[in-house]
């Protein structure tokens, strides 16, 4: 069974979550950026208010975490994504702080599922905030200014 690099940007950085969703046999691989796009919380969901997205946006940089997965996993949680109705997987280019390129899997929100002016819930920024030992102060400090 082939593995798959998985970039996390939304609540699955939070590491408690996901291994209740996919199990906790994957490896933590750490942070990433990927370049030249922007997080919005304009992914509708009734019980997070907005939910983490990516769009493209020159100049932007979009943090998160590296998970290797293999294909079961990874097909676990396309269920909890809602893919490929909700959001749909997409491949992604991200460089680690080690400087180096890798190909990786994310989820990126369908258009009919998407809002603006939407705000994250408390409750949901808390597993964003979660892996924040891992990510550059600066960009804590860009989620937390998303606290209502």
């Amino acid at each position: 069974m082939g593995s798959v690099i998985y970039f996390a940007y939304g609540s699955n950085m939070d590491v408690k979550q996901l291994k209740e969703r996919i199990g906790d046999s994957f490896e933590i691989l750490g942070p990433a950026v990927l370049k030249d796009y922007a997080l919005k919380f304009n992914k509708i969901s009734v019980k997070r208010g907005g939910c983490a997205n990516i769009e493209p946006a020159k100049g932007e940089e979009v943090w998160g975490i590296l998970f290797k997965l293999n294909e079961e996993q990874i097909r676990k949680l396309d269920v909890f994504e809602g893919a490929p109705y909700h959001y749909r997987r997409v491949n992604v280019k991200v460089q680690t702080k080690k400087g180096e390129n890798l190909e990786a899997v994310t989820y990126v929100a369908c258009e009919e599922f998407k809002r603006e002016g939407l705000r994250p819930s408390e409750d949901y920024l808390k597993h964003l905030l979660s892996a924040k030992e891992m990510l550059p102060e600066s960009y804590v400090k860009k989620l937390t200014s998303h606290r209502k």
